[in-house]
């Protein structure tokens, strides 16, 4: 039996030499001597050879395989094939050798596992027991964007204008009359106008492009990831962000600051956070605008549920039965980007509006840097979105922990 490692070391070293001669041949632009064109000529002849005897050694040692009976109480054996076995057997290899032109095309290689266990002893491949799906990391509720009307749009800038000032001054006036003229109130309005350009969100990661054409559960997952993640930074430019570019013009920037002693106004004594809560609300409600949504951190909402009353009774819910998360009539997001001891009460609905450009979209490319000779490609995930504050008024900011309760 022919030790076919062996011969294909011989081959290879056979292609060496004869790369040797034409890579010189190219450095000094002349075509081979000879000399070199007879030596070129017996390689190429020893190669088909070599081909010749290891394509029929290996077809043999697999038909000698074949034949032998496997205990059935033994586990079965898989064949494993190298990469260079594959390369050396693959179409592409002989046509290049047939043809004499010393390039291939690429040559898909298969069956190489680097997870896999294998058992030197017995030659036995141990494959691990496989876990079904992923098992992400943890993912916070994304629920501010749900907050705001959201309208599409094919501009990069949206440009509107805002009313800053309303002096009402509407009276009753006597009818004129000859030599007693009455003059009518003049009401006041002033207005400004902005423009609020279109901002890009986006992130990227590397992968290989082995994982991306073999694995398309993998592929859904690093997608789905990358969306999460781009919808956690949107969430934070909805509520924080500082209108200087590239950041969006969030809500609490410009919103209007809570005023603490509104409770005390009201003859609230012992006052506590969910006291602060309604006189948020009332507060937007003297601009004009019926608040339709408090945001919360998880920790407050949790004290705010725990809250009991002088008897020991939990004040918001009954716990064997659970509730709606709803706080003075309104509806109640916990979001993981609102500080704990901060609050946001508006009038979302109303007082603002989010803008698409483009929405969150995947796109993968291999022309980054060095990735197409590193067979890596860029996972690239992105969003154009705007958003306009049209009444600061309408929304209310605060923060627990200055009031004492």
């Amino acid at each position: 039996m022919e030790n076919i490692p062996a011969l294909q070391r011989e081959k290879h070293n056979l292609g060496v030499e004869a790369r040797k001669i034409l890579d010189l041949c190219k450095a000094e632009k002349r075509q081979p001597t000879t000399e070199e064109q007879a030596k070129l000529e017996k390689i190429w002849a020893d190669g088909e050879t070599l081909e010749s005897t290891i394509t029929r050694e290996a077809s043999t040692q697999r038909l000698e395989m074949a034949s032998v009976k496997i205990d059935s109480t033994e586990p079965e054996k898989r064949e494993r094939k190298s990469a260079g076995r594959q390369f050396i057997e693959s179409e592409a290899y002989r046509n290049m050798v047939e043809r004499r032109i010393w390039n291939t095309d690429p040559v898909e290689i298969r069956d190489i596992i680097a997870s896999a266990l294998y058992d030197a002893d017995s030659g036995v491949s141990v494959m691990p027991q496989i876990v079904p799906g992923i098992v992400g990391v943890p993912q916070q509720p994304l629920r501010i964007r749900d907050l705001f009307n959201v309208a599409a749009t094919t501009s990069n800038s949206i440009a509107f204008v805002r009313e800053t000032l309303f002096t009402n001054n509407a009276a009753a006036v006597k009818e004129s009359i000859e030599g007693s003229e009455q003059e009518k109130p003049e009401s006041v309005k002033t207005f400004e106008s902005e423009v609020v350009p279109v901002q890009t969100l986006a992130h990227w990661i590397p992968a290989t492009r082995q994982i991306i054409a073999d694995a398309t559960g993998l592929e859904a997952f690093i997608n789905n990831q990358l969306i999460y993640g781009l919808k956690t930074e949107e969430e934070y430019e909805l509520l924080f962000g500082s209108g200087t570019a590239p950041h969006l013009t969030g809500v609490c920037p410009l919103a209007t600051s809570y005023d603490p002693t509104l409770p005390a106004q009201m003859g609230v004594t012992n006052i506590t956070n969910i006291d602060h809560i309604r006189a948020a609300i009332y507060q937007v409600r003297a601009a004009l605008y019926p608040a339709d949504a408090v945001v919360l951190n998880p920790f407050d909402w949790a004290a705010i549920e725990l809250a009991k009353n002088t008897t020991g009774s939990y004040i918001w819910v009954v716990v064997t039965e659970g509730g709606v998360s709803r706080l003075w009539r309104l509806p109640v997001v916990e979001s993981d980007t609102m500080p704990q001891g901060h609050f946001l009460v508006g009038a979302f609905k109303l007082g603002a509006q989010l803008w698409d450009r483009e929405q969150a979209s995947i796109r993968i490319a291999e022309q980054h840097a060095d990735f197409f000779i590193k067979n890596l490609v860029a996972i690239l995930c992105e969003e154009r979105l705007a958003l306009t504050v049209y009444r600061p008024q309408a929304f209310i900011y605060g923060t627990f922990s200055e009031y004492g309760s």
